[in-house]
Parts: structure tokens; sequence; C-alpha cells
């Protein structure tokens, strides 16, 4: 899980934490290993050979002489690396192309797997994938990139370098959109300031008979609309 996500938030809040721990589980595993074997050497040397159902597990052993602790919260003592050969160390991974992530003087998972990398790629026999001197030195002899280099999917190779895919600015549409005809503002400017003469230039006389309410549009483009309560009576035209 801490190797998922230093491979996915390089630069994450947490990346000091993670690596810490990816420490922590290593060295315990190494120690438990070599706690195991020498208790099997020491059973194997000092207990008469019995049957396999009387002799007890080497796990029974361990536990006998270690008793896993109930406090979840207890941390072994690591001792941590020098920190100025291990950035020493990252940066030289680096550069030979092997990547071993940031150089923050932290030695995790990330770093380990470029140095066994770098011992595959450059057919070099380590004892072991820890930082040290001989290590340093060896990567300093190494003076052309020798890992081949991969770079994320938004990522491009350029120099020697993996660095990010700009993506395309969006450009605005050229083409204008044109309102449509209903929606420009229409001044008026040519219609008569009352609608009764528009009506009257509208409708002939005489025309209407039997009617209460008439609408019509000005030769202008202004409409209007007439009103009377009985036949009649004059007609009240009022602009639309």
């Amino acid at each position: 899980m801490f190797d998922a996500y230093l491979h996915q938030y390089p630069n994450g809040v947490f990346v000091l934490l993670a690596k810490a721990k990816i420490r922590i589980i290593e060295r315990t595993a190494t120690e438990t290993a070599a706690a195991k074997a020498e208790v099997t050497a020491n059973a194997t040397a000092q207990q008469p050979a019995q049957a396999s159902s009387d002799r007890p597990t080497v796990e029974q052993q361990l536990v006998a002489i270690a008793p896993l602790s109930t406090d979840a919260t207890t941390i072994p003592d690591v001792k941590e690396p020098d920190r100025d050969l291990v950035r020493s160390i990252q940066k030289e991974l680096n550069r030979v192309g092997c990547r071993a992530g940031s150089e923050d003087g932290l030695w995790g998972a990330g770093s380990r797997r470029a140095l066994d990398q770098f011992a595959k790629r450059s057919k070099v026999e380590l004892a072991a994938l820890e930082p040290s001197g001989d290590v340093l030195q060896r990567l300093r002899t190494q003076k052309a990139p020798i890992c081949p280099l991969v770079c994320a999917k938004t990522q491009r190779e350029r120099d020697g370098r993996c660095v990010e895919i700009k993506a395309p600015a969006r450009s605005m549409p050229q083409n204008a959109i044109t309102p449509p005809t209903d929606a420009r503002k229409k001044t008026f400017g040519n219609c008569p300031a009352d609608a009764q003469v528009a009506a009257r230039e509208t409708f002939s006389r005489g025309t209407g008979r039997g009617r209460t309410v008439r609408t019509a549009t000005h030769f202008c483009g202004r409409g209007f609309i007439c009103r009377r309560a009985v036949r009649g009576i004059p007609w009240d035209c009022n602009w639309s």
C-alpha cells in the first residue's frame, strides 16, 4: 500500500511517513527472518531428535522467546541511513536514468527499485540494495544514462527528461451569433405619436361594423389595438 501511494503521489503530503513505514516493515521482516533462522539452528544443535508430534514448531519457539507486543503503537527503533549519502545516491540514480524519485535523502522502495534496475543494467552484483559508499562510487563511474527513460501518459520525452504535455488552448468560435429579427430593438421612428392616428391611416372608414376589438400593424411596423364597449361609439386605440 505504501509503495502504491508513493508511485501515485510522489509529492504527496504523507511521502515521508510512507517511506518511514516501508523501512520499518522491511527491517522488521529482516530481523524476524534472522531470529527464525537462529532459533532453528539452536533447536537443531541442542535438542535431541524427537517425534514430530512432540517437537515444538519454530513459530512456537519464536513466540516463547519474543512474544508479540500488544501495543499497536510501538514502533521499533530503526537506524536511519546517512541522508547526505542517500541524497547523493538518489541524484546519481536519476542522472543515469534510473528513476529514484525525489532526492530527499530518504531511502525507500522507489530508491531500491532504481538501484536494482541500475545493477541489472550495468551487470553489477550488489550485496544489498542499501546505500553505501561503494554504491555511490559505482554510480559515479557510470558516465552515460543506462536505464531507459519511461514517461507517464501525460508526459513526453524532451532532452532526456519527461515533461508535461500541455493541452492545446481552446479557441473561441469565430462566427458571431446573429440574434433573431424579433430580438432586435425597434425604434419606430416613423410611427405617428397617437395610435388613433395610426388607426385612421390603417382602417378604411366604415370597416369593422359589429366588432368591439380590432388589432392591426401600422405600415411603420408598430402594432396597435382598438376597443369599444358597444357598436356605434368611437374606437379607443392604443399602441401594443
